[in-house]
Formats: C-alpha cells, structure tokens, sequence
C-alpha cells in the first residue's frame, strides 16, 4: 500500500511542478506592474474601498524596501535610509517617483520602489 502512496505523491508534485518549469521559461511575468501599485497609491478618499487599497498599497512598499534592506545588509553594503523614515513617507517617495517618472509605471512595481528609495535615500556607490 505504501508504494502505491509514494507514487500518487510523485506524479501529484510532477503535476504541480510542470507550470512553474514552463513558466520559467517563459518570459518573466509581472505580479504588479507600476501601474497597478500607482492606482492603489492613488485612490480618492471617496472610494469605497480606500482604506484596503491604501493598506495594501503600504504593504507592498514596506514589504520591498524590507526586502531591499535585508538583501543591502547581506551583501554588506552601506545602510539605506535614515532612522525615523514612515510608512506614510515611504509611500509618499514612491508615488512621487512614479509620478515624475510616468514613462516607467509599466515596470514592475519591486524595480520602482526600489528605484525610488535608491534616488531618494540611499548613498551613491
């Protein structure tokens, strides 16, 4: 009975592997282009569901400019930011970024944030 398990878990995962080996070798998609996080970024406080997207639209950008962080820390380069940056200012330099640069929004949304904290607080090396 136990091989017979095995081999159900082994043609399961070939299974569920098979699209992410094919999506590799397709070009590289986009989870959220600059436009999409410019659109959260910038709803009216009118909107119904503003506070869901304005979180959400925080919680992307915390989550790359952590990410950025991290990855400076790891590979020793110099420290990025300046103690006491907000969430709200973070967001604040992205939008503004994306505004400036309009003729870069369909990017995807990880490459510009991090562009624009680079511009805005990061050391030039």
């Amino acid at each position: 009975m136990r091989p017979l398990l095995l081999a159900k878990c082994a043609v399961y995962a070939a299974l569920a592997i098979a699209p992410v080996v094919d999506d590799a070798r397709a070009e590289y998609r986009l989870y959220d282009s600059g436009n999409d996080l410019f659109g959260l970024c910038t709803t009216s406080e009118s909107d119904d569901v503003h506070y869901l997207k304005d979180s959400e639209c925080r919680g992307y950008i915390v989550g790359v400019v952590d990410h950025l962080s991290m990855w400076r820390d790891t590979l020793d380069f110099p420290a990025c930011g300046r103690a006491g940056i907000t969430k709200g200012q973070m967001v604040a330099v992205v939008v503004k970024y994306m505004m400036d640069h309009p003729e870069t929004r369909h990017e995807p949304a990880n490459e510009l944030v991090m562009k624009a904290f680079n511009v805005a607080f990061c050391p030039k090396e």
